[in-house]
């Protein structure tokens, strides 16, 4: 469900207002396929496709 809201998120916003630089950051540790169903991974192609900054933080042993 968190993917679907951030992807909401990412599409109601995705058009630059002025100057302003869009970023997504992301601190998880889910990078697991997610049974064909949205995942941060899918989340990550999407504002990178509007021209977004993006920026992932995980943990060594669980980035997928």
């Amino acid at each position: 469900m968190l993917h679907s809201q951030i992807e909401n998120f990412i599409l109601k916003n995705k058009t630059n207002q002025g100057n302003a630089q869009q970023n997504l950051i992301l601190i998880n540790s889910d990078g697991n396929a997610n049974d064909n169903r949205t995942s941060f991974p899918d989340i990550v192609t999407i504002p990178l496709d509007y021209r977004w900054t993006v920026d992932i933080c995980s943990w060594k042993l669980s980035f997928s």
